[in-house]
């Protein structure tokens, strides 16, 4: 959008805005400034020129850059903010307290791309189903700033192929799209382990998932165990060497032990108690699956009841009846979790210094870190206050986001208010 007006009379401002494509983006526009005669105005500061850029919810932070033709003054000023809401944004540009043309421009910007990562449900990494079942998975597609995306149901593909030979298996599914939300529904007219996935134009939308789907006589099975909350079934041990095996199944422990049933006393060869590091994996080839501990040791066992098996080992997790997890272990559980995913060994031995100043602390400190890459915010902090003395060993690190946090959501700052 291009417009012009006289501002006190001498001179003309003209606004050019430029977008990089329709969507949330770092925006920026140039103001290049003339005389009434045409000829390049040079702004002075004396001229108190002011970009103010703000939606219905909040207002943004807008950076000003003179661009200097001279040493006598600038010719041009380049003003760039970057919206992360969509929605309608008023920009006023004024030069000696008057609106460059006269009045407030109005621009609407669209939510960006869609981010999977931001994509709010289908959080399910398997699914226990039968023949015929309908099963939903219920998605809010986000862009990276969350910001609420309409897809178009022609664009959403849902893909579910057998594990064994990735083949397409038979199925069907009804996609329906909302302005906030997408509900796909999916069912399998056939049995077995498959893996599926769900893509928007040609981009995978949704992680993969796992289908474990049951005939009729083993979903009847599969709720008589849950019920009993125990399950026995007859496998090969497939290392070290071949052997007939029993697998017990109950909602705090998983066994295997040789099937002997004139002794008293038969060998065990594996044993673990259910916990959030449990897993059965089912293999790609037929009826081929392992129990994993979570903590190194695993038992690799063929069974032509191997969906069974898994089936009933979820749904005991998904009921999660006589479960003996202490909250201890799943904090534990989740730290280890987070450690693994946020730390390597670089990170967790290396630090990131920033200097700061208590006088001017939230500009300071943006200042400090707005280079920062996402390695940066894993290392462990060392502050130093500009004009003071001192080692960082822990106590001004905790001074520092003590007065950063008081800073933040005090009246003063502006970023919150009380309701």
């Amino acid at each position: 959008a291009r417009v012009g007006s006289e501002v006190q009379g001498s001179t003309l401002c003209s606004c050019v805005f430029y977008r990089r494509h329709p969507s949330i983006d770092p925006q920026s526009g140039q103001h290049p400034l003339f005389c009434k005669n045409k000829e390049p105005y040079t702004m002075t500061p004396m001229d108190m020129f002011r970009c103010e850029v703000a939606s219905a919810q909040t207002s943004i932070p807008v950076v000003t850059e003179p661009r200097r033709e001279n040493m006598a003054g600038c010719k041009k000023t380049t003003v760039s903010f970057n919206p992360t809401v969509a929605g309608e944004y008023c920009i006023t540009v004024a030069m000696n307290g008057h609106n460059v043309g006269g009045e407030v421009y109005r621009r609407i910007y669209k939510p960006g791309p869609l981010d999977p990562l931001k994509t709010i449900g289908g959080q399910n990494e398997i699914f226990i189903t039968k023949v015929d079942e309908c099963q939903t998975i219920m998605m809010i597609p986000r862009d990276r700033f969350g910001n609420v995306i309409q897809l178009i149901n022609n664009s959403i593909t849902v893909e579910i192929k057998r594990k064994t030979n990735k083949e397409m298996c038979i199925f069907e599914s009804n996609i329906n799209s909302n302005f906030d939300s997408c509900e796909i529904c999916w069912k399998l007219h056939e049995g077995g382990h498959f893996f599926g996935s769900i893509l928007y134009n040609s981009s995978v939308l949704l992680k993969q998932f796992e289908v474990i789907c049951l005939n009729d006589h083993a979903a009847i099975e599969v709720d008589r165990n849950v019920c009993s909350m125990t399950a026995s079934y007859s496998a090969q041990l497939l290392s070290p060497k071949s052997k007939t095996v029993i697998i017990t199944l109950t909602p705090r422990q998983i066994r295997v032990f040789e099937s002997r049933f004139f002794h008293a006393i038969r060998t065990q060869f594996f044993t673990c108690r259910v916990s959030p590091r449990t897993m059965i994996i089912l293999h790609h080839e037929p009826n081929v699956l392992s129990i994993d501990d979570g903590g190194g040791m695993s038992v690799t066992v063929s069974s032509e009841y191997r969906e069974r098996i898994a089936a009933t080992y979820h749904r005991f997790r998904q009921s999660n009846s006589g479960s003996s997890i202490s909250f201890t272990e799943r904090q534990n559980h989740f730290n280890e979790h987070l450690k693994q995913h946020h730390f390597g060994d670089k990170e967790r031995d290396s630090f990131t210094r920033i200097f700061v100043s208590r006088q001017e602390l939230l500009q300071s400190a943006i200042e400090a870190t707005k280079s920062f890459k996402k390695d940066d915010w894993l290392k462990l902090f060392v502050v130093q206050f500009s004009a003071e003395q001192g080692l960082d060993a822990g106590g001004l690190s905790r001074e520092f986001f003590e007065l950063l946090t008081e800073h933040c959501f005090s009246s003063q700052s502006g970023m919150f208010k009380g309701v």
